[in-house]
């Protein structure tokens, strides 16, 4: 088996028979809103920081300037390949919300690693950012 990756070189996965792909839906932003920006934690590199569609919580419709489909492009577009390639489950999942859905603006987690820290006004935005994204990428 032979084929061409997403940056065109050549693949060779013999017998892997890849059926699911995993998407992690990213809770990073590099946007100001409400007067606050993420705050980044020093254990998480930069690179493990995927940015999120929904940049900021002015507005829920997802073609308003609020959200930024061509924020995480790469891992989309690898999606959309593992797609054309065969994968017949694509699975959804989220490690954090978006930054500002969250009490201390971190998606790395609480200060304390063990209390929730979805913001109790944000659950319905966190229910509707997956789901939003999911349809969009259904699409």
């Amino acid at each position: 088996l032979k084929e061409t990756a997403v940056d065109g070189t050549d693949l060779v996965l013999p017998g892997l028979g890849l059926n699911i792909a995993r998407y992690n839906l990213g809770g990073s932003g590099f946007r100001t809103y409400n007067n606050t920006t993420m705050q980044p934690s020093k254990a998480i590199p930069s690179w493990k920081q995927i940015e999120g569609y929904w940049q900021d919580g002015e507005s829920a419709d997802p073609a308003s300037p609020s959200w930024n489909w061509t924020a995480d492009a790469v891992q989309m577009k690898m999606l959309q390949a593992a797609k054309e390639r065969g994968a017949t489950h694509l699975e959804l999942f989220s490690n954090s919300p978006m930054w500002w859905m969250l009490s201390n603006h971190n998606p790395s987690g609480s200060a304390d690693g063990k209390s929730d820290n979805l913001a109790p006004d944000q659950y319905e935005n966190f229910a509707l950012y997956m789901a939003t994204v999911a349809a969009q990428a259904k699409e």
